[in-house]
């Protein structure tokens, strides 16, 4: 079963909707949400049965009880922010955003100021909070299971991306410019390049991998170059760089190309 991030609308939909599960798939659908799986949501009425009072009144006290546990009264009551989150769904300008910023792990009172900065909109935090509960919610998914739903949406990788690469990320990735110092770019250059070096070591040995390492080493030559770095820890990554990147480059690379130009011997 692959859960979705929109799990607590589902149940809310299932619950106080009417609507039979095919209707409630044609309605995620119609809202560009990932479209629930039938399989999906006969699991998640059956654990809702499990608990349900019987009968179920919605103004009793045992049954408001029992949906406040579910996470699905703010819907349930048509609490304002919770009604103005749902109308984000069909908003193309600031729900793009909300999403980004959700699965970068920024807090609701943050994205609402984005928002504005970004759209000229006014959303309160408890509006963006009730959409990250109900349709957009970073932590009911494992990291695992972000994959397998993103997989089936539109936009999968950028937001995967907002998820691993944090804040920053997320909002370069929505338009908005966040100012970079040099030292902070050439730490960011430093790191990649170091770490995409790095990870070429579990790579099988050919021309590939280490043009790879030889790119990833001089791609960083060239930027300390450029923004004129010179401190000492700088002077230290760059060196022994350099020094790696001489040996694979001078002698894996001409060892290779020399095979590659060797006549194949025939296969017995």
């Amino acid at each position: 079963m692959s859960r979705q991030p929109n799990e607590y609308w589902l149940k809310y939909m299932l619950v106080f909707s009417g609507a039979t599960r095919a209707q409630i798939r044609s309605t995620a659908e119609m809202y560009r949400l990932v479209p629930p799986e039938l399989d999906y949501l006969r699991e998640l009425n059956a654990q809702l049965d499990l608990t349900k009072p019987r009968p179920f009144r919605g103004d009793s006290a045992i049954s408001r009880g029992w949906t406040r546990r579910q996470r699905i009264m703010s819907l349930a009551r048509e609490d304002p922010h919770a009604l103005e989150a749902r109308t984000l769904l069909v908003d193309n300008k600031v729900r793009p955003i909300l999403e980004a910023l959700i699965m970068a792990g920024m807090e609701p009172a943050s994205i609402a100021q984005y928002v504005h900065l970004i759209t000229k909109r006014n959303y309160s935090a408890e509006t963006v909070d009730k959409y990250r509960h109900y349709f957009w919610n970073r932590d009911l998914l494992t990291v695992a299971e972000w994959w397998e739903y993103l997989a089936r949406h539109p936009s999968g990788k950028t937001l995967m991306s907002c998820h691993h690469l944090g804040e920053e990320y997320a909002l370069w990735s929505v338009g908005y410019r966040v100012e970079v110092t040099k030292e902070q770019a050439l730490q960011l250059i430093l790191h990649e390049s170091v770490m995409r070096f790095a990870e070429l070591g579990t790579f099988p040995n050919g021309i590939k991998t280490a043009t790879a390492a030889r790119f990833w080493a001089e791609n960083t030559f060239k930027a300390i170059e450029t923004l004129d770095k010179t401190g000492d820890s700088v002077k230290q990554v760059v060196a022994e760089l350099r020094s790696i990147s001489i040996r694979l480059g001078r002698r894996d690379i001409t060892s290779i190309e020399s095979k590659r130009l060797a006549k194949p011997e025939v296969q017995k």
